[in-house]
């Protein structure tokens, strides 16, 4: 071999001796990040993004987007969709809105009313939350209830309309449509992974580095905020929860919860303590723990089924019933309960 054929061959294991060394150096660097939290939708929400060029440009977009959802579904907004279509104007409401309205409606007519949009007098009448809650006389929920069953919600092509009387209220459903619509926005960007929470319910989208998977805390019913019943190791999915526990008074001696039965008019009382719901979509996710919980565990895991959906469900006996989908990536790490897997819902995740 001559000097100058010598010479590029020593200049060429130079070049890929400094490339491999940046390249070491470059897979050690922190990630890039952004994070903001703040209050929206009636709570606490949280949003985290990773990767990208600049996941700080996408902060902005995200954080617009829990505005912009609930400029049309917030009842307390008088210029909102929904207040609008509860005051008996009819709308050609944006695609998200219609999709979120039929998916309320498909679950109302699985659980035979047990879950009703157009529960708003019922909320009102309760007003659990507000510090001015009170139990109800009965005659006051029989007269809700009668209105309930006398509601309607008619959509016909791009147009909607709500029947005389009827007051919907999204609260089940809309902050899993914002997260909907967030990851929407996200499958645009650059970006490899985001965490945003909004109160019960949480968008993962991607992985973490070294595509690990997100870990998620199950509240512990029994107690406190920081208090986990377990873990859930999850990728690219929603997760939802609902408990007694979020939004509750005593009244008597008695605790009154938040998730209250379009048939009965009161707080459910199923034998479920909490319910968390995994699934693809993200509406779908919340409104399913709300639903899950007011039917109980036995049709609540059929419901879950029929929507290919995951789920940990807590009930009043201690026992934690996990379906077969999420068995390997929960982690009962809370001590006095049982855990016991259902097997009636094959692996989808």
């Amino acid at each position: 071999m001559d000097y100058r054929k010598r010479r590029i061959l020593k200049i060429l294991l130079f070049i890929a001796a400094i490339a491999a060394v940046l390249a070491a150096v470059l897979w050690n660097l922190p990630e890039r990040q952004a994070e903001s939290s703040g209050f929206a939708m009636d709570t606490l929400i949280s949003v985290k993004l990773y990767g990208g060029k600049d996941p700080e440009a996408s902060l902005t977009p995200v954080i617009s987007l829990f505005s912009d959802t609930e400029q049309t579904i917030s009842r307390y907004d008088a210029d909102s969709d929904i207040s609008k279509l509860n005051r008996g104007e009819t709308l050609a409401p944006e695609e998200w809105f219609m999709t979120l309205l039929e998916k309320n409606l498909e679950i109302r007519e699985e659980t035979e009313g047990l879950f009703d949009p157009a529960c708003g007098p019922l909320v009102d009448l309760w007003n659990i939350g507000s510090g001015s809650e009170r139990v109800p006389e009965a005659s006051e929920i029989a007269d809700a209830l009668e209105q309930i069953s006398g509601s309607s919600i008619l959509i016909s092509g791009d147009t909607v309309s709500f029947g005389p009387g009827t007051i919907a209220d999204l609260g089940a459903s809309g902050k899993g449509a914002v997260l909907d619509r967030i990851r929407g926005y996200l499958e645009g960007t650059d970006l490899r992974g985001a965490v945003v929470s909004a109160g019960g319910s949480v968008l993962l989208y991607g992985s973490r580095k070294g595509k690990r998977p997100f870990t998620v805390a199950v509240r512990d019913p029994d107690g406190g905020v920081s208090d986990y019943l377990g873990i859930l190791k999850l990728s690219g999915c929603f997760v939802s929860t609902s408990g007694d526990y979020e939004r509750y008074f005593t009244a008597g001696g008695k605790r009154y919860h938040h998730i209250l039965s379009a048939k009965d008019g009161c707080p459910a009382d199923t034998g479920l303590r909490s319910v968390t719901v995994v699934c693809e979509d993200g509406a779908l996710s919340d409104i399913l723990s709300t639903a899950v919980f007011l039917s109980g565990k036995e049709r609540g895991l059929r419901l879950l089924e029929a929507h290919q959906a995951e789920g940990v469900l807590v009930s009043d006996d201690g026992t934690v019933t996990v379906t077969q989908g999420l068995s390997s990536r929960f982690d009962l790490t809370a001590d006095g309960y049982t855990l016991k897997i259902y097997e009636g819902i094959h692996e989808t995740r």
